[in-house]
């Protein structure tokens, strides 16, 4: 063998290695550049929620624990914004609820819910009047399967907007969904 093909032949082998080493490196590049991606995005969800308000509806309950209304909570970590609630148009009456301006975090508001009787109709699906101490008890007591869903508006301290579906039967309090909107 002469010299110019051991050097050819040492000359590839370092080639080859070059190669292997050069694509273990992109790859391990790789999966690190996916690890700060997906790092920095769990990141951005942990500060999301670290500012994001979570309003919910509860049943105030008194000393005694006699359900007494329905209220929105806060129970997230910053204060809510904006906080209303979608009017309710039921068969016979339509429910509108006050609009707050400020939740605080772990504070609690009254849905003060106003019901309109519509036009025509005697029996209101929700006792119609000033504003009510309203409880899911109070729903029509002739038909227990009876639900209906309200949705709650509101905003963190950086005006982004968020909605809560609460589902109010008899039965209780559910939270379908929640989340940016």
């Amino acid at each position: 063998m002469c010299l110019a093909t051991i050097l050819d032949i040492i000359t590839t082998v370092f080639l080859l290695v070059t190669l292997i080493v050069i694509s273990i490196y992109t790859y391990q590049t790789y999966r690190l550049r996916q690890e700060t991606t997906n790092l920095r995005r769990e990141t951005t969800r942990q500060t999301e929620l670290s500012l994001r308000p979570f309003i919910i509806i509860s049943v105030f309950k008194d000393m005694a624990g006699l359900a007494q209304r329905l209220v929105y909570k806060n129970i997230g970590h910053s204060p809510a914004l904006d906080v209303e609630t979608e009017s309710f148009d039921a068969e016979t009456s339509i429910l509108n609820f006050k609009k707050w301006g400020l939740v605080e975090i772990g504070e609690m508001q009254d849905l003060n819910p106003k019901g309109e009787l519509k036009p025509g109709k005697k029996d209101a699906y929700i006792q119609a009047g000033p504003p009510l101490s309203f409880t899911p008890k109070d729903l029509n007591k002739r038909n227990n399967d009876q639900e209906f869903i309200l949705n709650i508006h509101y905003k963190n301290i950086e005006k982004v907007s968020y909605q809560t579906q609460a589902k109010i039967s008899r039965k209780g309090i559910e939270i379908i969904s929640t989340g940016k909107i």
